[in-house]
């Protein structure tokens, strides 16, 4: 028996990781899934920002990158004809799309389908956390009116949906309600790395606190470096994460600049895959305030290598009765409270929910090994 053959588009793909969930979400599909399943990506030929497209790699031809065969393509390539052609030429039984907005990765190949310029195959699609309430609030007009355009033209007809969690789940239906086919919740995968939880021996007042994720209105660092602003405590603050939004960015910077002399502060740049668990691993503490996540590949990451989380509740993360981690609202004062507790804990309290977030990892890994086979009854039950 075949293979199913998976063409998945997805803007950005490895060895670009600037965009953080969307493309570990794909990396990690084809490493754990690739054995099973033909897949082929088409993505662009750069990383966010980069004005030069990938060096040592085909591009506008099949590359073959771990279990997948990758396609990236140039910005003449990725265009409407460019598209139409891959849609043609390439053989598929399933299309897998990874976004909302994304013109060239999600409209170009929607529409393609949808006025019959290729042939007709069934099409999985996962929104990524875009419809979330808070992903909406920003560039709000210009999405609403894609939105109501693509409604009209049907453009989101007859489509089967991945949804990460039943939080994002709810999100979908309340904007495309009448018009989706079947929805399927399905996590995104995680591919752990090998950790064995030891004893940290504390020598340091101060308790290292660590925000790595991108720089953007979505991640709510602003949120957090005004708790910070109002923590009596000693504490070192590390940011690192590349900076995608440069006028979100300046207003984050002044907010550093006011913070006072007891938060000692540590700026980074962006941090390449290998080398997070790593940074995670040196840090006592990993806090995300984000508005809105449809998975969180990093809390998983902290988790797995001991690091307790601290994150907002508008995540699919729960709160750990042993307090690997803490989900809360997004409330300065409860944040506050928590953030000068942690500070304040002894190093056998600190080393217990070191253990209790490689608790919590273990569990959930343990449901990641049952997600790969709904994955794939999924993708199956599609054709």
């Amino acid at each position: 028996m075949s293979r199913l053959k998976i063409l998945c588009f997805v803007p950005f793909y490895s060895p670009g990781f600037r965009a953080g969930g969307p493309t570990r979400a794909i990396c990690n599909f084809v490493q754990l899934l690739g054995g099973d399943f033909d897949i082929k990506i088409i993505c662009k030929d750069r990383d966010i920002k980069d004005f030069k497209p990938y060096q040592r790699l085909k591009i506008d031809s099949w590359n073959k990158v771990g279990k997948a065969q990758v396609f990236y393509a140039s910005k003449k390539t990725a265009g409407f004809i460019g598209i139409c052609k891959l849609l043609n030429e390439t053989e598929y039984d399933i299309l897998y799309l990874n976004s909302i907005f994304t013109f060239n990765f999600t409209i170009i190949p929607l529409i393609v389908r949808r006025f019959n310029f290729a042939k007709f195959r069934p099409c999985l699609i996962s929104s990524r956390g875009e419809l979330s309430e808070n992903a909406l609030k920003i560039k709000k007009l210009k999405k609403k009116i894609f939105l109501w355009t693509a409604k009209f033209i049907h453009l989101y007809q007859d489509l089967n949906w991945q949804a990460s969690s039943e939080l994002e789940a709810i999100d979908i239906k309340k904007e495309f309600g009448s018009t989706i086919k079947k929805i399927k919740i399905l996590p995104d995968l995680i591919v752990p790395v090998k950790f064995k939880y030891k004893k940290k021996i504390y020598k340091k007042q101060k308790i290292n606190i660590l925000f790595l994720s991108r720089i953007s209105p979505m991640k709510n660092l602003d949120f957090l470096l005004r708790v910070f602003g109002k923590i009596i405590t000693p504490v070192n603050l590390n940011i690192f994460g590349p900076k995608e939004d440069l006028n979100y960015w300046y207003k984050c910077q002044n907010l550093i600049k006011n913070l006072p002399s007891h938060i000692n502060i540590t700026v980074g740049d962006e941090v390449h895959p290998k080398k997070i668990p790593k940074i995670l691993k040196k840090n006592d503490l990993f806090v995300l305030p984000s508005k809105g996540e449809n998975f969180g590949h990093i809390i998983a990451e902290a988790l797995n290598v001991a690091t307790p989380v601290l994150t907002s509740n508008l995540t699919l993360w729960k709160s750990d009765k042993l307090n690997g981690l803490k989900a809360l609202p997004l409330n300065e004062r409860k944040w506050i409270k928590i953030i000068e507790e942690w500070a304040n804990l002894s190093a056998d309290r600190l080393n217990k929910r070191k253990k209790a977030a490689k608790i919590y990892f273990d569990r959930i890994n343990l449901k990641n090994n049952n997600l790969k086979e709904k994955i794939k009854s999924t993708f199956h039950a599609i054709i």
